[in-house]
């Protein structure tokens, strides 16, 4: 884009801006031989009518400098001086040199950058700093003392540990980094929508939460040409009636963001001021039927207008037809819901990858000294190396890694969970009161709670009501109410949030132990809770 482009998309926006404030707008007017960039025009409370005169100045790379602005300057002081402006005002994309505000006060001019007059009717700075101090210092809130403003940032230290993930296009393409490929689509005007799809433990959340990161340090830089990313869960929805009240609740309610207006949130994404990353749509109620799954789709596709960005991440088989179908592009497996991507130009649709041998190894360097080690134990352990694939999978192995060698068994997914979910149930504790048996039970009827229930947390209160429920025949005394009820929230794949919730770190560890229950009842010939 040229400079005299960029010039006027600036213009645009500074316009947009007023207009929205509440001003009548007029662009490049010709007054006394000036042509002015904006005339504003209000309506004061005693029905006097006042008029500003803007200048727009669009700069790259540093302060807007004297000698550019000389002539605007001047400008702007015979319109004043001649009565036909009452108010005089110069916005630029960055800052000004010091030269330039003596000047400006001399002529009675106001001078603002694009920052600045945004914040007249939302400020993104506070958000945009908490994602990075919170991004930057996980143990400031790993032991929940303090509440991070993206509550998925819990889950793992990812300035720390994150490995850079790979991905394919539908035309067999691959992106490594998948960054690169974000890159470019962030540059692209008439590419709206990714659909970003992966097997569960592929790190889809992880990407996007490191994405909010990264655009959350460009935007601080850069905020003119650079979006404001907002992170959604989606996992706490059922069916979206209307997604843009439902993301300015959140922008509110999470994020201390006010827009008070649904037409400035419009024009916020038209302009590609905003990126939305959308996470979990799997997740969404899991009960759903087939015609909420499309309607819920279909209003997250009002999104996508103009220059408008967004991110949706969603399990891979979410969107398929045949588990066992390995190429999600092969048209002959389209869904409903692939159809309607794959029908309008503005959508595109990405796979994450399974780590290389590349990424397990700087995974493994990134949690241990011993990594080599590690990995030569993986390669040589039954089918561990194929299991490293998923991020998820390949940090449950560095953990129990010596019980699973121990074991001598094949390994696949379902060991691997056992193996280290056992890790806290055969753990011995002076205080504990729970044995290995009681300990399983306890947490598959927890599962099984939130599985029939379709909730993705417990709160506290309710969690201990369910541990004396549970254990009412074993707790005689408060001590033992104590000792159950910190043993079960002591567990290392349970966490708790700011506000006292607890959930399985990964929605699979639920999965696990609701499988576990109901692969128990069938052997047992006694199906009673399913």
């Amino acid at each position: 884009m040229s400079t005299v482009s960029k010039g006027l998309k600036f213009e645009n926006q500074v316009a947009e801006i007023y207009r929205l404030m509440g001003y009548e707008v007029k662009q490049n007017v010709g007054v006394l031989g000036h042509q002015i960039d904006i005339i504003l025009t209000y309506t004061m409370p005693d029905g006097t009518r006042a008029k500003t005169a803007v200048e727009c100045k669009y700069v790259e790379g540093g302060n807007l400098k004297k000698n550019d602005v000389m002539k605007n300057i001047n400008a702007l002081e015979h319109l004043k001086n001649n009565h036909k402006v009452q108010n005089l005002i110069i916005v630029t994309t960055e800052g000004f040199a010091k030269n330039i505000w003596d000047a400006a006060q001399i002529s009675g001019i106001k001078l603002l950058t694009i920052r600045e007059l945004q914040a007249k009717i939302i400020n993104f700075d506070s958000y945009v700093n908490r994602i990075i101090y919170d991004f930057e210092h996980w143990d400031e809130y790993k032991d929940g003392q303090r509440k991070p403003i993206i509550e998925l940032f819990e889950r793992a230290n990812l300035c720390e540990y994150y490995v850079h993930l790979r991905c394919r296009d539908s035309n067999d393409v691959v992106y490594d980094p998948i960054d690169k490929y974000i890159e470019d689509w962030l540059s692209k005007g008439d590419k709206n929508h990714i659909t970003l799809l992966g097997d569960y433990g592929t790190g889809k959340s992880s990407f996007l939460l490191y994405l909010t990161y990264v655009l959350a340090k460009s935007f601080k830089d850069d905020p003119f040409n650079i979006p404001v990313p907002i992170f959604i869960s989606l996992k706490n929805y059922n069916q979206i009636k209307d997604i843009k009240g439902m993301i300015m609740d959140v922008l509110k309610n999470d994020y201390n963001i006010i827009i008070h207006s649904s037409a400035y949130f419009q024009n916020l994404l038209e302009d590609g001021k905003l990126i939305l990353l959308l996470d979990g749509f799997d997740e969404m109620e899991s009960k759903s039927n087939k015609d909420i799954i499309l309607k819920n789709f279909d209003e997250i596709a009002k999104l996508v207008t103009k220059n408008s960005k967004v991110v949706l991440t969603s399990r891979t088989h979410y969107f398929k037809t045949h588990s066992q179908v390995k190429d999600i592009f092969n048209p002959q497996y389209d869904t409903d819901l692939l159809k309607m991507i794959r029908g309008n130009h503005r959508y595109e649709i990405m796979e994450l990858l399974e780590f290389n041998n590349e990424q397990i190894i700087e995974f493994l360097h990134r949690h241990t000294d011993d990594y080599m080690e590690i990995w030569r134990k993986i390669k040589s352990t039954y089918n561990l190396e194929d299991l490293s694939k998923r991020p998820i999978l390949l940090e449950m192995i560095i953990r129990s890694l010596p019980a699973l060698l121990k074991a001598g068994r094949e390994i696949n997914s379902s060991r691997l969970y056992e193996v280290y979910t056992d890790m806290w149930v055969q753990r011995e504790d002076w205080r504990s009161v729970m044995n290995r048996d009681e300990k399983t039970i306890f947490m598959e009827e927890l599962s099984l709670h939130m599985f029939l229930n379709d909730i993705q947390s417990v709160n506290y209160n309710n969690l201990n009501q369910i541990v004396l429920d549970h254990f009412k025949r074993k707790i005689t005394s408060k001590e033992d109410a104590d000792v159950f009820d910190t043993d079960t929230r002591t567990c290392s794949f349970l966490n708790r949030d700011y506000n006292g919730n607890y959930k399985f770190i990964h929605k699979s560890f639920m999965e696990f132990f609701v499988a576990k229950k109901f692969c128990g009842e069938v052997t047992n010939s006694k199906i009673t809770s399913f």
